[in-house]
């Protein structure tokens, strides 16, 4: 599909058309909002259209049956508001019919469409509004207005080569020959309280908010291109506004793309006994520090809260938030979870809906289409199935990025425990072979006689030069009679006190261990260095590091092993 939303300042030639062609007789309308518009020297018209869709079918009046059951025309022209039941689309209230007519002062449209309809293609044109109900000569009227073929009562469009002239002369874009498609004119757009330009940019970055999982892949289900008088306001790339790349991160690994993910990327199927309701994947990033904000100007400025929302959900607040999609891939809410209980890290989530279930999640949107309320869905089935899925959600990204218990007193015997009780001090914990559940290794609940130990002593901040890093000093005690003991130590990026993740901070890196007056080289995330004879050696460990990371260190220690 192809979408393109254009805002044009009229030309005086199709101003003079909708005066004189269309809306001949505005000035007899009650409300004068239409004819007021009409007289503007600077009217400005926003198209919006689509190509290699399906257009507008079926008949044009509700009370003729489909011959093959599309009522596509009916329900755009004359149903406003009226429940889109099918599943598998963007709309089920019709709010996006309505929308066209709010995002207008004077509340019209003109609708340009060709279609299949009887076995071959056919072009319509119609002018619509919606006012204020009113009373007439003792009858009451509903304030909707068409404007159409002039020889019939009814609401009726023009049609065939009528219609596709005065789509033209109206500056419709053109439906090439084959093809099949809508133009939505919208009559003096209302961008509240932007600038023309303003507005743009605001729709502009919407579409990349709200639509990018139709932008992103190979197979992108959807190009869309918005223009200012002719000028296009390009729609950014996902990965020029963070977090949102770790959106598509996210969504990636949960449709398998990408390869395989990072240790740190979680994955979920939501399930209702044996049926699954949906998967979720969360991935954790850092957050980027320094960075000089992108200039968007959508009209909100922060420091006036009575300025135009922005665009982006993420203006000024951190990211813990889970997407939610269904079928259609439109993001339908950014659901606010637990911020990661470490400083410095955020974490990005999607939620998508099997394709099966889609109906149960549509019936439970708002007209607005921005939440999943089950309280709206009638069928008892479907609201539990909706009501299971959030509720799952909200319990798995609370498990992984919920504040972590405290250790108990079992666990504080461990060398990973004992690091994470030195984190407070600079919030670098630590995690051993002798943290909970993890087996082997040196720690100081393993001892024996053949077995080294570490005992970490304190860890903190350092600076090497102007790169931020860290630093652990521990005591490596071998075992008597040793030779040779080797000291392996890893480093990531602390997620949640008890999980790291390496690739995280591009910085993170081992850099040194000193130890009887050496200094022995390291490199990478895992590494090591060599202690000879028995007695105990203090040792401090370095690692280079982003100012964003909190480094997780585990350390461990073992005989090398000798050979014949």
């Amino acid at each position: 599909m192809v979408f393109n939303i254009a805002a044009e300042t009229l030309a005086a030639s199709v101003v003079t058309c909708l005066r004189e062609s269309v809306f001949h007789n505005a000035s007899e309308l009650p409300d004068p909002t239409l004819a007021h518009s009409l007289q503007r020297t600077d009217l400005v018209g926003l198209y919006v259209s689509d190509r290699n869709t399906k257009g507008l079918g079926g008949p044009v009046q509700g009370h003729l049956e489909s011959t093959d059951g599309n009522y596509d025309w009916v329900d755009f022209i004359l149903n406003v508001g009226k429940a889109n039941t099918d599943g598998m689309t963007g709309g089920t209230y019709g709010f996006g019919k309505t929308i066209a007519y709010i995002a207008s002062r004077p509340r019209t449209i003109i609708v340009h469409s060709r279609a299949m309809h009887n076995g071959a293609p056919v072009s319509r044109l119609i002018a619509c509004s919606i006012g204020s109900q009113f009373a007439l000569d003792g009858i009451l009227h509903t304030g909707r207005h068409w404007w159409g073929r002039n020889d019939s009562s009814e609401p009726v469009p023009l049609e065939g080569i009528e219609a596709d002239t005065l789509a033209a002369r109206l500056g419709m874009p053109d439906i090439a020959e084959g093809s099949l498609g809508t133009n939505i004119l919208i009559l003096d757009p209302d961008f509240g309280h932007r600038t023309i330009h303003q507005g743009m940019t605001f729709i502009s970055e919407s579409v990349l908010w709200h639509l990018w999982p139709k932008l992103v892949g190979d197979d992108r289900a959807m190009d869309i291109r918005t223009t200012l008088d002719g000028a296009e306001i390009a729609i950014p790339k996902p990965d020029s506004r963070p977090p949102l790349n770790h959106f598509v991160a996210a969504y990636s690994a949960l449709k398998g793309e990408g390869g395989e993910p990072s240790a740190a990327v979680r994955q979920h199927e939501i399930m209702r006994y044996k049926e699954r309701l949906g998967r979720l994947t969360t991935v954790p990033f850092t957050t980027p520090h320094f960075s000089t904000p992108v200039p968007i100007d959508d009209g909100h400025k922060p420091e006036d809260p009575d300025s135009p929302a922005a665009a982006s959900p993420f203006t000024n607040r951190v990211c813990n938030h889970t997407v939610l999609l269904r079928s259609p891939e439109l993001v339908v809410e950014y659901r606010e979870g637990p911020p990661a209980p470490k400083e410095g890290i955020e974490w990005a989530g999607v939620f998508r809906a099997d394709d099966d279930l889609d109906e149960s999640f549509a019936h439970a949107e708002p007209p607005t289409h921005d939440s999943w309320q089950p309280s709206l869905v009638t069928i008892h089935e479907q609201r539990l199935r909706v009501v299971k899925a959030l509720r799952d959600i909200d319990h798995a990204v609370s498990t992984q990025w919920g504040k972590p218990k405290p250790a108990t007193a079992a666990e504080s015997t461990s060398t990973a425990a004992v690091a994470n009780a030195l984190s407070h001090l600079v919030g670098t914990p630590g995690q051993g072979k002798g943290r909970p559940g993890a087996s082997g290794g040196g720690g100081a609940g393993k001892r024996g006689p053949k077995r080294a130990s570490i005992e970490l002593l304190d860890a903190g901040p350092r600076m090497l030069g102007n790169q931020t890093a860290s630093y652990l000093r521990c005591l490596v005690t071998p075992p008597k009679g040793a030779d040779v003991t080797f000291v392996t130590v890893s480093v990531g990026v602390a997620l949640d006190g008890a999980t790291s993740d390496a690739t995280l901070d591009p910085q993170l890196e081992l850099v040194s261990a000193e130890f009887d007056g050496d200094r022995e080289a390291l490199k990478g995330h895992r590494s090591g260095f060599k202690v000879f004879g028995d007695e105990p050696v203090h040792a401090v460990i370095c690692a280079k590091r982003s100012s964003a990371s909190s480094v997780l260190w585990d350390v461990s220690a073992d005989l090398e092993s000798s050979t014949a």
